[in-house]
């Protein structure tokens, strides 16, 4: 009778514990969806879009792609979350990911992004490997830099380098101009102004 009283102090003393420790230690920051889609102008390919469903919390990255790596083509990106706070703060997302359609195989990225006063830079960076051919395999880069006009606004300049466009390397720069209401941030960008091969880049970021 005594062996069972120790036994049952023991789980409520237990239990009590338990529920002394703090709350963070077993919070788990809900998954954060958006929707998202980039809308491309071009001189030589004309409209097409490429869409994005993204998943995030602090801990996770994932996300689906179309048209981005190549036309008809689908991937699946997902990675672990690294962020910090304080006079610098940001994040980064390194990432492993799978791509099949016209481009078959399997990539490494990394989204990372810091901001401090007004200023604020994201890159995205990814290298694909075409498992059918070594034409396929090819680093793509996105980088911007902004500065924030106004709570809701910023301008800055952005640098790409892709493969997507009529199918050559392609490296252009221009000006963006950025807005935020509500859960919607849109963005224009001007790629390759005064050259020969000029497009337009509209992007819309909705968080669900």
């Amino acid at each position: 009778m005594r062996r069972i009283s120790l036994q049952l102090m023991l789980v409520i003393v237990t239990a009590v514990l338990r529920g002394q420790e703090p709350a963070h230690l077993h919070e788990t920051a809900p998954w954060e969806p958006h929707a998202m889609a980039y809308a491309y102008f071009t001189p030589d390919d004309g409209f097409f879009m490429i869409p994005v469903a993204m998943m995030e919390n602090d801990r996770w990255h994932l996300e689906l792609r179309y048209n981005y790596e190549d036309f008809k083509t689908a991937s699946l990106w997902a990675g672990p979350v690294f962020s910090w706070e304080g006079a610098v703060s940001g994040y980064v997302a390194p990432m492993l990911g799978v791509v099949a359609g016209n481009t078959m195989g399997w990539g490494v990225g990394v989204e990372a992004e810091a901001s401090y006063g007004i200023l604020n830079v994201y890159i995205e960076n990814e290298f694909v490997v075409d498992v059918r051919s070594s034409d396929g395999t090819f680093f793509y880069s996105w980088t911007e830099l902004t500065g924030s006009i106004t709570d809701n606004l910023r301008i800055g300049a952005v640098l790409q380098r892709t493969r997507v466009l009529h199918d050559v390397e392609d490296v252009s720069a221009g000006p963006l101009f950025g807005a935020t209401m509500y859960m919607i941030d849109a963005a224009v960008h001007w790629l390759g102004p005064g050259s020969d091969y000029q497009y337009w880049i509209v992007t819309l970021d909705i968080a669900l």
